[in-house]
């Protein structure tokens, strides 16, 4: 039954590894001004390119990248990811963006497997996957992007986040306020502040 059980863990982890990071054709944009068309795929904030002129498959060295394209197709859509320097990092990270404006908004997606004890002659690991996802804001004149929520269970307080953030948008404070937005509306809120704040 042990064995039984392992073999799952492998094929679920496995399932979920190929799910997690699909090859797709990209479009990168070099810090330079240079863009080039290939095949990649996203991994652990890793881009993994391969190239027809190029004999073998690279990691992209992401200090010289300013964003990177990926065209999934009708199903998934398209993910444009940039290079964003967040308050408290030292270096750049990946994030895929959200919005586009005076405030950009921007996702960081970390998948996460754990194994852990299961009730006593339930035969084996228990397998559980989680995800977290980080939400990010920058203003154009900004160098940095704030981290402004999370759906992890002890984030900070949003509602208070998000009226600091916006305080120079009343009426978005407001609606914050009065919980007609509130933090799944997060893509809305930076939309509604690029469309109807000064």
């Amino acid at each position: 039954m042990k064995f039984l059980n392992y073999r799952i863990f492998l094929v679920s982890f496995f399932l979920f590894s190929i799910s997690y990071s699909q090859k797709a054709p990209v479009k990168v944009g070099k810090r330079d001004g240079s863009v080039f068309t290939a095949v990649g795929k996203m991994k652990d904030n890793r881009i993994k390119i391969w190239e027809s002129t190029k004999p073998k498959a690279y990691y992209l060295d992401l200090s010289e990248i300013e964003f990177v394209h990926f065209r999934y197709g009708k199903r998934k859509g398209d993910k444009m990811y940039r290079s964003v320097i967040v308050e408290g990092r030292d270096n750049s990270i990946f994030l895929e963006e959200l919005v586009k404006g005076e405030i950009s908004l921007y996702k960081d997606f970390t998948a996460n497997m754990v194994m852990g004890a299961t009730p006593m002659g339930a035969g084996g690991p228990m397998i559980q996957s989680y995800n977290i996802i980080d939400y990010y804001v920058k203003r154009g004149n900004q160098k940095s992007a704030t981290h402004l929520a999370s759906n992890e269970l002890f984030s900070k307080n949003f509602k208070k986040a998000a009226s600091d953030f916006f305080s120079d948008c009343p009426l978005l404070v407001e609606k914050l306020h009065k919980k007609e937005f509130n933090k799944k509306d997060i893509k809305e809120i930076v939309t509604f502040y690029n469309e109807k704040c000064d």
